[in-house]
């Protein structure tokens, strides 16, 4: 798997790694993974992995870079809303949009200690729950504000064990839940019921 000058290629290539690289984190996790394992799942050379990502801690940043970018992209948008109201409005959607996009991702890694701990993951804990927390209740949170956020920061635990949810019934029943833990008393949405998905035996 050579890298290529087509960018759409080069991308797709990088991506079967990543993708590989996942799930052998899920079945093994993060340290008991090797880069030559993640080869052989792809199909090509120890060196080709390598060409793409020099070490596993590059490929792990590679994997958690992009949900953090499109968090704090979501983010921004929020910032930029007129009022106060709306600012907190799009910062939960936001929060909940990105749970459920990288809802597998979630799954895998939030489960690994070895992940958990890896600097790029803190790093980026740390800065979305400083924006996300300040956003909510202001520079100084009182204890009890304090408390609902961390509890509501924690969905991604919850996430794991919801798989059987669609990502619309997934994302609908994080609305209600988190708007109430986190007493923000945000309008009503409207909802429509969804039926659990009934799957053949």
């Amino acid at each position: 798997m050579a890298r290529t000058r087509d960018p759409v290629s080069w991308e797709l290539s990088r991506q079967r790694v990543l993708d590989a690289a996942l799930g052998l984190f899920g079945e093994k996790g993060y340290d008991a993974t090797t880069m030559q394992e993640i080869a052989a799942r792809v199909g090509v050379t120890k060196a080709a992995i390598y060409y793409y990502f020099p070490t596993k801690s590059a490929l792990l940043d590679a994997i958690l870079t992009p949900a953090h970018e499109a968090a704090n992209a979501l983010l921004d948008r929020a910032e930029s809303q007129p009022t106060k109201s709306d600012q907190i409005a799009a910062a939960l959607s936001a929060m909940i949009d990105s749970g459920v996009a990288h809802r597998r991702a979630l799954a895998v890694l939030n489960r690994d200690p070895a992940v958990t701990r890896h600097p790029t993951y803190v790093r980026n804990t740390v800065e979305l729950q400083t924006r996300l927390q300040r956003l909510f209740f202001g520079a100084d949170p009182t204890a009890e504000e304090r408390t609902a956020f961390h509890l509501s920061y924690g969905m991604s635990g919850v996430v794991l064990h919801l798989e059987d949810l669609s990502d619309d019934q997934l994302r609908e029943a994080l609305h209600q839940v988190l708007n109430r833990t986190l007493g923000l008393k945000l309008p009503a949405r409207r909802t429509r019921r969804v039926k659990p998905a009934v799957t053949d035996s």
